[in-house]
């Protein structure tokens, strides 16, 4: 990415997207005005190195306070939508908040497959899915962005839509799932986990919940 470049260069690696307290980072103001902060102080402090420059500042941006996490970083994220059980045949022809039953945010019921049998998501202390896509605007339940996959889930994060493929009751089976989406050729497919409440939780505290499994 730097290779042979003309002039000075720096490659800046500010978070992770695939990391939900990173991405709700990265997403907002406060983040990003702490981000471009700290580059600006690196290039100021970089430049009067090179010239030679001895210089103290009392501005804004060296006044500001070192970044420190809150609640409201990790807080707060959406419930996910219920389960749509005939994504090909929508019945308004997209996925939409109100074409779906709400009830508290937890999925009632799961379409029963030789896997699972007939467990559902209110027994179960967490659930993995694995997360394919994201897209700003809800996707129709047969778009070609899917691939054929059919055990489409969907639920919203910070104002973007997030599509997952099946549901999983030990990070095991997800993780062979998300080999097998990889293979057909979502490859940032990865495991995301909720708990009973249908909250999105991160995959350590998943595998404390679901008694390391």
């Amino acid at each position: 990415m730097l290779w042979k470049t003309s002039m000075p260069s720096v490659l800046i690696e500010t978070g992770f997207l695939t990391n939900p307290v990173e991405e709700r980072f990265l997403r907002g103001t406060k983040g990003q005005t702490h981000m471009a902060a700290s580059i600006f102080r690196a290039f100021r402090k970089w430049k009067d190195n090179v010239e030679g420059i001895t210089h103290t500042y009392d501005d804004e941006v060296e006044k500001m306070k070192p970044y420190k996490l809150e609640k409201e970083d990790t807080a707060g994220l959406r419930k996910p939508w219920n389960y749509v059980k005939n994504p090909t045949k929508p019945s308004s022809g997209q996925v939409k908040k109100d074409s779906v039953k709400k009830d508290s945010g937890v999925v009632k019921e799961v379409e029963k497959d030789s896997a699972h049998n007939s467990t559902s998501v209110t027994t179960a202390k967490v659930t993995y899915r694995v997360q394919i896509i994201s897209s700003e605007k809800p996707l129709s339940g047969d778009s070609p962005k899917f691939k054929g996959v059919k055990d489409i889930w969907s639920y919203e994060q910070n104002g973007i839509v997030k599509y997952t493929a099946g549901e999983y009751f030990s990070q095991a089976e997800a993780a062979q799932r998300q080999s097998e989406l990889r293979a057909a050729g979502f490859n940032e497919a990865f495991v995301v986990a909720f708990d009973k409440d249908g909250k999105r939780i991160n995959l350590e505290d998943a595998k404390k919940l679901n008694g390391g499994k």
